[in-house]
């Protein structure tokens, strides 16, 4: 008698409230997905949590063949054990050593060859949730068989520098610093530096031994004084050399020139 008194427009609204309220009660449900923890952590903390490496320090020379890595744990992550990675290459890829220690510390089981090493952990817990990777770290097992590359010069290269007689002038040289990965921050020792008045440094006015990439050579009165007299310019000749830790030098730079300019004798 009441569905009589329903017009057709009513009927259709009433079997389609009905077809939905059937599927939204008996189709299968989706299991709700478990939030790993690291997620759990960034969302309640507004922090990324990963463990950070403490020893061997990055960007560092050692001479130890079976290392002792250590870490701080990840914060507000209860690890029940660690994933280790230790590699020649950044990306893992090659030469991979592997470990799954429960403590926040792993020694290599076997000696490693002299080269460069990559190494980062992650925390595992409980549930098989996992940690972000650490900040990669590297360094240098030696004696290193491999020479450090020359270094590329950067300043000055053919340039001209302007000087009045009997006034002092300050030349800066600079250049890349060697490396043996560009991934790995580990540099040489000392650099060697000649400055010639020839293109084959048969005549040597200037040599030093610096600990980093540049010389602010301050006392120019040597090359001012190889400068023949009356003559507007004169150009100079410089090069550099990488020296490691266990003093092997690398092989020398490309030589670059500059000149000094008489400013009372110049018009350009």
């Amino acid at each position: 008698m009441f569905l009589k008194k329903l017009s057709d427009y009513h009927l259709f609204l009433l079997a389609f409230f009905v077809v939905i309220a059937f599927i939204f009660v008996f189709s299968p449900r989706q299991p709700t997905r478990k939030i790993p923890q690291e997620v759990e952590i960034a969302l309640i903390t507004g922090e990324v949590s990963r463990p950070e490496t403490l020893m061997p320090l990055s960007d560092t020379i050692i001479e130890e063949t079976k290392p002792h890595f250590e870490w701080n744990p990840a914060p507000n992550f209860l690890a029940q054990k660690y994933l280790f990675q230790l590699s020649s290459v950044p990306t893992f890829l090659k030469d991979l050593v592997e470990g799954d220690p429960r403590a926040a510390d792993f020694k290599v089981p076997k000696s490693l060859d002299s080269g460069v090493y990559f190494w980062r952990v992650r925390a595992i817990n409980s549930n098989g949730d996992k940690s972000l990777w650490s900040f990669k770290s590297c360094f240098v097992l030696g004696p290193m068989e491999q020479k450090f590359p020359s270094p590329e010069l950067t300043s000055p290269v053919y340039e001209r520098i302007k000087f009045v007689p009997g006034q002092k002038i300050a030349i800066n040289f600079k250049w890349e610093p060697s490396y043996y990965s560009p991934y790995c921050f580990v540099f040489p020792q000392k650099y060697l530096v000649e400055i010639g008045q020839d293109a084959y440094f048969k005549t040597v006015l200037y040599n030093r031994e610096v600990a980093t990439n540049k010389l602010p050579l301050e006392d120019t009165a040597i090359l001012l004084n190889a400068m023949p007299q009356g003559v507007a310019s004169t150009p100079f000749f410089w090069k550099v050399k990488p020296v490691d830790n266990w003093g092997q030098e690398g092989e020398w730079s490309k030589t670059e020139n500059f000149y000094l300019v008489d400013s009372t004798v110049s018009k350009l």
